[in-house]
């Protein structure tokens, strides 16, 4: 399934990088800049849930799109998954073709304006006064 997603995104354009487990991917997190996360709700060594709510802890990442990938249909863990902070949660193996990509491009393409709008508000709100 990694290779399969790894493909599929990097089809539509994105540069991927694919790890094994949890603290790998959060140690990466922390220290590159990334557009979208796409894991495993089930991850060795720090599972999906807990892997989206110690990104969302990092102030930089907590805007940055989180996919994870399901093959049960566990209700407490998706929504523990969903309390955590992830954007969306896919069945393994229900995606066809290009869904994944276009899912991928959806979210960053949104996460980008909200960050632009943000930094316009931002701007907006530390305008003096003009008397």
């Amino acid at each position: 399934v990694r290779r399969l997603v790894a493909s599929q995104l990097s089809r539509a354009g994105f540069d991927v990088e694919s790890v094994s487990d949890g603290r790998e991917a959060l140690a990466l997190v922390a220290t590159r800049p990334y557009n979208l996360i796409v894991a495993s709700i089930t991850l060795r060594s720090l599972d999906g849930p807990d892997l989206a709510a110690a990104i969302r802890a990092l102030p930089e990442r907590r805007t940055l799109p989180i996919v994870l990938m399901s093959s049960d249909n566990n209700p407490a863990r998706h929504q523990r998954a969903k309390e955590a902070g992830v954007d969306v949660i896919i069945r393994k193996g229900s995606f066809r073709g290009q869904e994944l990509a276009n899912l991928a491009l959806t979210l960053v393409a949104s996460q980008s304006q909200a960050t632009q709008d943000s930094r316009s508000d931002r701007r907006w709100q530390s305008r003096p006064n003009a008397s």
